[in-house]
């Protein structure tokens, strides 16, 4: 296994883990339980909307991100970072190129980003295929992509929003 997925394996483990501590954590607290030493660290979670859009008749490409938790985010990295669409790639982690993004709950963060490169799967990174996540507008090629990111400690954890396929 080559160190990328190694690396986001590893990850994953722990955001599940601080899933499941925030929850117990939570739960402890609700329950008044004394809290331990390690209890009392503070897990960031929080959940994440994220729609690209894209397309020929767009003016830009834009990344619009929007906090469903009550709490504000501060996004460090996103895995995997890359987004690949139509034989295409777009880099995530290269909006935060100036430094962590911050999310308020109910004010959504629209970025510009680089337009999409050729994909190339020898970059070296973590893709996710985002090819039945593309809703188009009507009349356009205009598409917008979902994706949902589940927060810990500053991770985005990416899942794309697939459509189910219409069966006649």
């Amino acid at each position: 296994m080559d160190q990328n997925k190694r690396r986001t394996l590893k990850i994953m483990a722990g955001v599940s883990g601080s899933l499941t501590a925030a929850a117990f954590n939570g739960s402890a607290i609700a329950a008044g339980a004394p809290q331990t030493q390690s209890m009392q660290q503070n897990t960031t979670c929080g959940h994440l909307n994220i729609e690209i859009i894209t397309g020929r008749t767009a003016p830009e490409d834009t990344v619009i991100l929007t906090n469903d938790s009550d709490t504000e985010l501060l996004i460090s990295e996103f895995l995997p970072g890359l987004i690949t669409q139509n034989n295409q790639m777009i880099d995530l982690n290269a909006l935060l190129a100036s430094g962590a993004i911050q999310v308020k709950p109910g004010y959504p963060v629209a970025l510009k980003t680089a337009r999409w490169e050729l994909l190339s799967l020898d970059s070296g990174g973590s893709y996710l295929w985002c090819d039945s996540a593309v809703s188009l507008l009507p009349g356009s090629d205009t598409g917008i992509i979902k994706i949902n990111a589940a927060i810990v400690n500053g991770r985005a954890m990416l899942t794309a929003e697939h459509e189910e396929p219409v069966l006649s």
